[in-house]
């Protein structure tokens, strides 16, 4: 089951880097497929402006929208999938451009997806993959 799991994570960057499809609505289903419908995601709290959690669908959609609205040409660059006692972790290149300076950023960063029921119960962004590994139980 977390197979299947890991080819929809998998599948999920290239949406992931589509941020006008997610904004209009093109992937419900594919998102539905994914994540249970109070999936959360989890994002660092050092991002400006960002609520500590999000939830469903909708949540995803509204942290969407925050990240639309301090990036350009925002990318999630999968690098490594590495499947964890239910979990998927991913080890990933976050590049973009800050809308307020215009700096060019990129960054080496985790995902870590909790897996409940075959899907996604819960997604948290690290910034740090030492901790990422830590909160997946995995050396690195």
């Amino acid at each position: 089951m977390q197979t299947a799991v890991l080819d929809l994570v998998r599948r999920a960057y290239p949406i992931y880097n589509d941020g006008p499809g997610i904004l209009g609505g093109d992937y419900e289903d594919f998102y539905a497929e994914l994540f249970h419908p109070d999936a959360e995601i989890i994002v660092p709290q050092i991002y400006p402006d960002m609520e500590a959690v999000y939830v469903g669908v909708e949540g995803l959609r509204r942290q969407r929208t925050h990240m639309e609205e301090i990036w350009d040409d925002l990318r999630w660059d999968p690098e490594r999938f590495i499947e964890a006692d239910g979990a998927i972790l991913v080890l990933l290149t976050l590049s973009g451009v800050a809308k307020q300076s215009r700096a060019p950023v990129s960054a080496q960063v985790a995902h870590l997806y909790s897996l409940h029921d075959g899907r996604v119960s819960r997604l948290e962004v690290y910034l740090d993959r030492a901790e990422a590994f830590a909160a997946a139980g995995l050396a690195e």
